[in-house]
């Protein structure tokens, strides 16, 4: 890249010359204004130059459509490397951002045309008529909320494949690991396209009235869900998008059969992406969502859900780097607050279910993208108030529903924040442990002492002195376990002072666990797997995972203070414990760590059975030769 000094380009001459051909297909071949090919060079390639200020009077044919960017989105700086793409595929995402973009706006302005049109009449009429639209429309909502959903289950199926595939039931000619890896890979292909094809592509219709450009994040999240799911299936390089062309065939042909309306256009832009080859369908999808999302941009307010979804997908899985945290979480915030006080006012069922993804997509973005750890937690305890409190007094949900995605996705963002908790001690303590390679010179025993003396200090800033958290309270009073912790902690050995604080730290995580994570997936899981919906199962069994993973977690920390409780006292001299007090605190921990081990193969067991029970009864292939029980 050429050195940015006054009155030169920031760009070398190779790189003007590579975009030459495109820019000259744009703005001479088309005939678009300079400002519409710069910001198609900008979205597509990468590509943003300086704009000379100059009177410049060539007529447009099409006008820029393209908007400022919200507050919280940095723009592309001047001088970023350029995206490399073939002429070819230059034009077709050109193609494809045009007819997205002419679709939204399209769309956009012949509702505020129609609406016009009907405040010509009685306002009673046009009320009852909006009112009618939103509640269809928030039922096609709900659909594509379920699909993407339910997408996102079935993409963890091929990681388990050995729990749905017996390889031991293959024929004898298939006896060799590479044979049975390709054969396994066959089996989870047909496994997993004929689950999708019978729940998800044969249940997305497209609507006359009811589909909006609103659901254009959801359709590109599932395009980059699917291209996923391709890559672990083993597609090869040529088919490797087959998963996401096989989706987009079936709504192109659910739209086809609208004939009039606005809609008529995203049939054009379905036959677009039909156009492109398998090998550039994952980069269209990016270009589509990124393009989606400036041209939702133009039309909705900065803090419009549907715009914020939009740029939560593309700003997670394909460029962070310009998001502003602060400022996005702001205008999520403002954006539930409003959905939150409409539903207040009206009291409407269906503003209640619209508020409700609100909130779970802030939530989403507080945790995975903002890290926003403290506030993910205390908005996740509202949906999970809010849908576990409409659940529990029913009978195990019949359907997929936006209430039971909210309760599941609050019990996966509050087991998520408290095991990170865990987690981020267990960090610190590693760091320390790299310091001390640093600060201590840990060949002289007074090194060592200083060192230990370093991580007591460390651990007492985040306790009470000598409190032990009731984490099962009566099997510590049995034992006598607190009069065991005060005993170690008076001792003067700093070792024994060390495992007391590791006690007290085990069981405060153990009681975070049991209160704020186990509780709240127990009472999800059992909702869902009494269900005999698959997709409530499909989530049953994601649940199961996460119960199986901080359990086995859980696990290796009892472990390892049972693993230090050993070696402590078998070198001490001087115990503060006696032998039935050692042995009651060692037994104790022992069947803490095989209550765990067996909590976690129950949980695993029932993820693998539910799995295996969706893909019996929901794939349209003969699965008894290969599936054994």
């Amino acid at each position: 890249m050429a050195h940015n000094h006054p009155g030169e380009s920031a760009y070398s001459r190779e790189q003007w010359q590579a975009i030459h051909p495109m820019f000259r297909y744009i703005y001479i071949d088309r005939g678009y204004s300079l400002k519409m090919a710069l910001k198609v060079l900008e979205l597509i390639n990468n590509f943003k130059a300086t704009v000379a200020r100059g009177n410049r009077t060539r007529a447009k044919s099409i006008a820029g459509t393209f908007p400022h960017l919200p507050d919280y989105i940095a723009g592309l700086a001047v001088g970023v490397i350029p995206r490399s793409l073939s002429f070819k595929r230059f034009q077709d995402h050109f193609e494809l951002l045009l007819s997205l973009d002419k679709y939204i706006i399209g769309f956009f302005d012949s509702r505020t045309l129609r609406l016009a049109q009907q405040n010509n009449g009685t306002v009673q009429d046009a009320n009852d008529t909006q009112l009618k639209e939103a509640e269809q429309k928030l039922a096609i909502d709900g659909r594509w909320c379920r699909a993407l959903s339910l997408c996102q289950e079935i993409s963890i199926i091929p990681q388990k494949k050995k729990d749905i595939i017996d390889f031991d039931s293959f024929p004898d000619e298939i006896n060799t690991n590479k044979a049975m890896k390709q054969e396994g890979i066959k089996k989870m292909k047909e496994i997993t396209t004929g689950i999708l094809k019978t729940t998800l592509f044969t249940k997305l219709e497209a609507y006359e009235k009811q589909s909006t450009p609103n659901d254009l994040p959801a359709l590109w999240s599932i395009c980059r869900v699917l291209g996923g799911l391709s890559f672990q299936l083993g597609y090869s390089k040529d088919s490797e998008n087959e998963l996401m062309r096989l989706f987009l065939e079936a709504l192109r042909e659910s739209f086809a059969q609208i004939t009039k309306g606005p809609n008529t256009e995203m049939s054009r832009v379905l036959e677009r992406l039909r156009n492109i080859p398998s090998k550039d369908l994952k980069d269209a999808a990016r270009i589509g969502c990124l393009c989606s999302a400036r041209a939702l941009t133009s039309m909705l307010k900065p803090h419009d859900p549907v715009v914020l979804e939009a740029w939560t997908d593309y700003y997670q899985h394909y460029d962070k780097s310009t998001l502003r945290k602060d400022v996005f979480l702001n205008h999520y915030g403002r954006a539930y607050e409003e959905a939150k006080a409409k539903h207040q006012n009206t009291k409407r069922k269906a503003d209640a279910e619209r508020a409700l993804p609100v909130l779970i997509n802030y939530c989403y973005v507080a945790h995975y993208i903002c890290h926003d750890r403290a506030l993910a937690y205390r908005l996740s305890s509202e949906p999970w108030d809010l849908t576990s409190a409409a659940l529990s007094g029913e009978k195990p949900p019949k359907a997929w529903s936006i209430e039971v995605q909210g309760m599941t996705e609050a019990a996966k963002i509050q087991a998520l924040v408290c095991y990170i908790k865990h987690e981020d001690k267990l960090k610190t303590r590693e760091e320390l442990k790299v310091d001390k390679i640093h600060k201590y010179n840990l060949a002289s025993r007074q090194s060592r002492r200083r060192y230990r003396r370093a991580v007591l200090q460390d651990r007492q800033m985040n306790q009470v002195p000598g409190y032990l958290p009731p984490y099962d309270p009566e099997t510590q009073a049995q034992i006598g376990l607190q009069e065991l912790v005060d005993k170690l902690i008076l001792s003067p050995n700093l070792d024994f002072q060390l495992l007391a604080t590791q006690l007290q730290d085990l069981l405060a995580t153990l009681l975070d666990n049991k209160t704020q994570t186990m509780d709240n997936l127990r009472v999800a899981v059992w909702q869902l797997h009494s269900s005999n919906d698959a997709d409530c199962q499909l989530l049953a069994a994601g649940l199961y995972d996460q119960l199986a993973s901080i359990t086995s977690a859980c696990s290796q920390d009892v472990n390892s203070v049972l693993q230090s409780v050993k070696s402590l006292f078998k070198k001490a001299n001087d115990s503060p414990l006696n032998e039935i007090e050692l042995s009651n605190l060692e037994t104790f921990l022992e069947k803490e760590t095989k209550t765990r081990q067996s909590q976690g193969e129950d949980f695993r067991d029932s993820a693998k059975d539910l799995r295996r029970l969706v893909v019996v009864f929901d794939a349209c292939v003969d699965l008894d030769q290969f599936i054994s029980y």
